[in-house]
């Protein structure tokens, strides 16, 4: 629900066109999972772990994917990768409560 909401906040994407709107949200779920799971491992929500992560994730997107160019192919490999990340940290928690 957080990704959901976090995607929508920007709303602006829209007008990129639907691949990028939906890769976008994609992206705000899976990044909401793993900052999720990191801040409940530290047993209280913190703003500076919170804040730093949208720092680097935005600074990755400019640097490394060049997403302020309209073009969906980046975005759509980042949506992918922060799901899989999602994904891995979700299973890596799951294991870890099993085993203890």
């Amino acid at each position: 629900m957080v990704g959901l909401i976090w995607g929508l906040w920007h709303v602006q994407v829209i007008a990129l066109g639907p691949w990028y709107l939906l890769a976008f949200l994609a992206a705000t779920v899976g990044m909401s999972i793993v900052l999720a799971l990191l801040l409940h491992s530290r047993g209280a929500p913190d703003l500076l772990v919170a804040g730093t992560f949208h720092f680097l994730i935005n600074i990755g997107l400019l640097v490394v994917l060049d997403e302020e160019s309209g073009n969906a192919a980046p975005e759509i490999a980042f949506g992918v990768a922060a799901l899989v990340v999602a994904g891995g940290a979700i299973a890596a928690r799951y294991v870890y409560l099993r085993v203890r």
